[in-house]
């Protein structure tokens, strides 16, 4: 950059030297017309320079016009911006309100668990002949399906997906795998709550769970039991503003047993 600078103002000075010579060299007392030449270059420079001035002035103009256009478009990209931002900061401000009912009903499904388990040992001791590792009768298992929260319908869709499978699994690692975690304290109460009534049978060893019996009306039922009642609370609560797919879990129930 430096040495362009050189050269041009070399070259400046060169034409510039040039001109101041021949300015001195010529013989302007011999000119007659000298006034007339000096006017006529005078107009036609003027002519020149207000040519150049007009041609700029368009050039700049334009130029002007297109960075004018830039601008209103990047305001109005950013008024368009903004509007998103004060949707998406509503609707969050909406779902955080939301929160923390979302917990507290996750508090009350937990809180559940000992009725549920009450509820079930209640029934399986009024029909006492029922009790034991054949246990067939159909409208125990009906109540079960129908008092069990869908957290107790996807503990029962593990175990019937680790008997098809043959597969010992840890349940905290299921747990974190369908939901991130959370829920494998309720999972294991559950099950064991329903092995002690005879309905399944396990072995747990090093936390490794083998469920080794799944009653066969359990495993005939189960899944389309547990899609059913995640379909009916999609619909239930299809007006939240909380997107939540009821059925994802169990979704991910049968992914991760199936690829093992």
């Amino acid at each position: 950059m430096r040495n362009n600078i050189k050269i041009h103002f070399i070259y400046i000075i060169g034409i510039l030297l040039a001109i101041i010579v021949t300015l001195l060299t010529v013989n302007w007392s011999g000119k007659d017309d000298l006034v007339k030449q000096i006017s006529f270059a005078a107009s036609i420079s003027s002519i020149i320079l207000a040519a150049l001035a007009i041609i700029y002035a368009f050039f700049s103009s334009s130029s002007l016009t297109n960075t004018i256009g830039l601008f209103t478009n990047a305001s109005n990209d950013l008024d368009k911006n903004a509007q998103i931002i004060s949707e998406i900061s509503s609707e969050l401000s909406a779902k955080v309100g939301e929160i923390p009912e979302q917990i507290a009903g996750m508090r009350e499904r937990v809180e559940a668990l000992p009725s549920e388990i009450k509820e079930i040992t209640k029934f399986a001791t009024a029909h006492p002949g029922d009790i034991g590792e054949t246990i067939k009768r159909d409208d125990l298992i009906d109540a079960l399906f129908k008092i069990s929260s869908l957290r107790g319908l996807e503990a029962l869709f593990i175990v019937t997906m680790a008997n098809d499978t043959n597969y010992a699994f840890i349940l905290e690692d299921v747990d974190k795998g369908i939901k991130g975690g959370g829920s494998a304290e309720y999972y294991y109460g559950f099950i064991t709550a329903i092995a002690s009534i005879g309905l399944i049978a396990f072995t747990i060893k090093n936390n490794l769970l083998n469920i080794t019996q799944v009653n066969d009306k359990i495993k005939g039922q189960i899944r389309e039991v547990a899609f059913s009642r995640a379909k009916r609370l999609n619909e239930e609560n299809a007006d939240s503003l909380i997107d939540v797919d009821f059925s994802e879990s169990l979704t991910l129930i049968e992914s991760y047993f199936s690829e093992q």
